[in-house]
């Protein structure tokens, strides 16, 4: 490989992402708006992950999809049970 490659390749990578991050933060404003006004709370919850090398607990900001309160909804043949 040529001794440019490593940094053409860092431009395209730049490029496309000012090019993506637009159109991506435009979906998480507009979804977020309208689950805020579907779900009457915050659109977005925090999930916990697994553990990192430095034993740490990965924590992800998520936006909501099912209502706090969806246990009320479910029964234990549902498809979304989870015991």
């Amino acid at each position: 490989m040529g001794k440019y490659y490593k940094y053409f390749k860092r431009i395209i990578d730049l490029i496309l992402f000012f090019i993506l991050i637009i159109p991506s933060l435009v979906l998480i404003v507009l979804f977020s708006i309208i689950l805020t006004i579907q779900f009457k709370s915050s659109p977005f919850f925090i999930q916990e992950r697994g553990l990192t090398l430095t034993k740490h607990r990965l924590k992800i900001l998520k936006l909501r999809t099912i209502k706090k309160d969806f246990s009320k909804v479910t029964s234990e043949n549902d498809i979304f049970f989870k015991p």
